[in-house]
C-alpha cells in the first residue's frame, strides 16, 4: 500500500487595520486558533475577511454577521465533507445571513467576504466582492481570487474583441460589485476546485481593497518577506504614508508558513 506523507509545515499569523479617513470601520476579520490540534485537524487553520459596503447602509454590521454565520457554518459542517464543499455552504449560509437581515430592517446592506483553509499543507479558498487573496512565493505575489466587479465581464468582451482595451479602462461601471455578501438574488462566488500545495516560506495574504486600492501589487511584494506580523505593520504603514484623500479601511491577514 503507498502512502503519501505531507510535509508538516508551521504557521504563523500577523494582522493590521486601520480606519483610513472613514467615519467607521466596516472591515471585520476572523482567525482561528494556531494551537488547537483537534480544531487543526478537523478544520484545519481559518481566516475570514468581509469589508462592509462603504455607502451601504449597517456595513458594518453586515460585516460582522457574515462572519459570524460563515465560521460557525464551517466549524459545525461534517468534517468527513470536502473542503471546498464546506466553504460553499458557509459562504452561502452568510449570503442568506446577511440578505434576512437586509430584508428584515428594510435596509440595503452586504459586504465582501474572502476566506482561506489551510490543511494538511494544502490551500484552500473562496470569495465574493472585491476583496482578495494573495500568495507570495519566491518574491513574486501571485492573485489567487478574481473581483467580481463589472472589470471582469469588461475583460472577458475585451478578450472576445467586443470592445477595446481603451474602452474597458474608460467604462465609469468597471469597479461596480456584480456579486457580494447579502445579494438576494443571483447570488455567486468562487470557490477552488484544486488545492495549492504550500512550501515554507510560502505567505498568504488576505485583503480589503483599502490595501491594493492605494499600494501596487509590486509595492506589497516588496514588503511580504518580512515575518508575517512584521510585514502586515509594514503595509499599513506604507498605504497610510501615501495620505491619500480618500483612504478606505484597510485590513491585512498574512500566513506564514
Amino acid at each position: 500500500m503507498r502512502v503519501n506523507h505531507v510535509p508538516k509545515i508551521y504557521l504563523t499569523p500577523g494582522n493590521a487595520q486601520h480606519i483610513g479617513s472613514r467615519e467607521e470601520q466596516q472591515d471585520a476579520f476572523y482567525f482561528s486558533d494556531f494551537f488547537d490540534a483537534q480544531s487543526i485537524q478537523d478544520n484545519g487553520i481559518l481566516a475570514v475577511l468581509a469589508d462592509g459596503m462603504g455607502g451601504h447602509d449597517m456595513g458594518k454590521t453586515a460585516a460582522s454577521i457574515a462572519i459570524e454565520t460563515f465560521v460557525d457554518s464551517y466549524q459545525l459542517s461534517n468534517i468527513q465533507d470536502s473542503v471546498p464543499g464546506r466553504l460553499a455552504k458557509a459562504i452561502d449560509a452568510a449570503n442568506q445571513a446577511v440578505a434576512k437581515l437586509g430584508l428584515e430592517v428594510n435596509v440595503d446592506t452586504g459586504c465582501t467576504l474572502i476566506a482561506s483553509v489551510v490543511k494538511e499543507g494544502l490551500l484552500y479558498w473562496v470569495g465574493t466582492g472585491d476583496s482578495r487573496i494573495y500568495l507570495w512565493c519566491q518574491g513574486r505575489l501571485v492573485r489567487i481570487t478574481s473581483d467580481f466587479t463589472f472589470a471582469r465581464n469588461l475583460e472577458k468582451l475585451v478578450a472576445e474583441q467586443y470592445i477595446s482595451e481603451e474602452e474597458a479602462m474608460k467604462n465609469d461601471q468597471r469597479h461596480y460589485l456584480y456579486s457580494y455578501i447579502g445579494v438576494r438574488d443571483n447570488f455567486r462566488f468562487d470557490v477552488c476546485q484544486k488545492p495549492i500545495f504550500l512550501k515554507q516560506g510560502y505567505k498568504l495574504l488576505l485583503c480589503s481593497d483599502g490595501l491594493f486600492g492605494t499600494l501596487s501589487e509590486a509595492e506589497i511584494a516588496e514588503e511580504m518577506s518580512a515575518l508575517p506580523q512584521q510585514a502586515a505593520d509594514k503595509l499599513l504603514d506604507k498605504t497610510l504614508r501615501k495620505n491619500i484623500q480618500h483612504q478606505d479601511n484597510v485590513t491585512i491577514l498574512i500566513i506564514g508558513c
